[in-house]
């Protein structure tokens, strides 16, 4: 009886120093040779090890950038929300394939679509912590995806958010979306980006559409009213349009695309993603669970 008690001690106190290690550390999988970053955010009242189930935030790169970014943009302030699982995965050719957007994942078809819903698998076993929720979000070519993922996963995507990057197609699944974008964006133009403009990296599509035209499509797929609240500050101005699914479009006056390229953790933009996509999450809980 002693000796059994002695290895339970042992086994509770090995768990407590993995919880210890395991909150807020990335840990890495690797799928037919790519790899995926993921932490576990334990919020600020979790002690222990995380045993409560948790929704997923699937955070996507831009094109020439790296995984890390996304977790430096959102690691530090995701302590204030709650507890989630955060993924980032790598791009082929820190790229991928949203169709209009961009690098090498476009050039050779890469089926990014099947691997990140392949990384939202391996990750939900081998952490055993997700509770089926998802959200997407991205910059530039990340955001490109993020909005993708909407109407071409397998897994239903609660929440969509995106910086400087959106698809031109006209969605066909309701899903929640906010879109934060910039007027002065030198990179991915505001007014859409199409083969009579001046994007980067190649970006184009047959059809020229710009940020209202993207609120325009997803306001009709979400069964929004026609008319919209504008909420406007010194530089950005957030229409809010009364739907059924929730339906965003931030435009900011002064920001150029680098300006949000790099991971600033605390900007006003990522703190408003991140009150989105987890208020989408309570939502879906009819009331804010426990865990968040």
């Amino acid at each position: 009886m002693m000796v059994q008690l002695t290895r339970l001690i042992f086994v509770l106190l090995l768990l407590n120093v993995w919880a210890v290690e395991e909150c807020g550390v990335r840990k890495e999988i690797t799928l037919a040779g790519r790899k995926a970053t993921y932490l576990i955010n334990c919020g600020q009242e979790e002690e222990g090890v995380p045993i409560e189930k948790r929704p997923m935030i699937v955070a996507l790169h831009c094109f020439g950038c790296y995984s890390f970014l996304e977790l430096d943009r959102y690691q530090s302030i995701l302590k204030s929300f709650g507890k989630v699982i955060l993924v980032a995965p790598d791009g082929i050719g820190q790229s991928w394939n949203a169709v209009e957007c961009c690098g090498t994942a476009v050039s050779t078809d890469v089926d990014d679509v099947s691997f990140i819903d392949s990384v939202i698998d391996e990750v939900a076993i081998v952490t055993g912590l997700h509770n089926g929720q998802i959200a997407t979000t991205g910059f530039s070519n990340g955001g490109f995806m993020s909005m993708h993922l909407t109407q071409h996963s397998r897994h239903q995507i609660a929440a969509a958010a995106a910086m400087s990057g959106y698809r031109y197609e006209r969605p066909t699944r309701s899903t929640a979306v906010l879109l934060h974008h910039s007027l002065n964006d030198d990179k991915v133009l505001s007014t859409g980006c199409c083969s009579s403009s001046q994007c980067c990296c190649r970006i184009t599509s047959p059809y020229c559409r710009s940020t209202t035209d993207w609120h325009l499509m997803w306001s009709a797929i979400n069964n929004c009213s026609p008319s919209s609240r504008k909420v406007e500050t010194r530089d950005s101005t957030c229409y809010h349009t009364d739907c059924e699914t929730t339906t965003v479009l931030c435009e900011h006056a002064t920001p150029t695309h680098s300006t949000w390229a790099r991971a600033s953790p605390g900007l006003v933009v990522e703190r408003d993603i991140l009150e989105f996509i987890f208020g989408e999450f309570c939502k879906s809980n009819d009331g804010c669970p426990a865990y968040l």
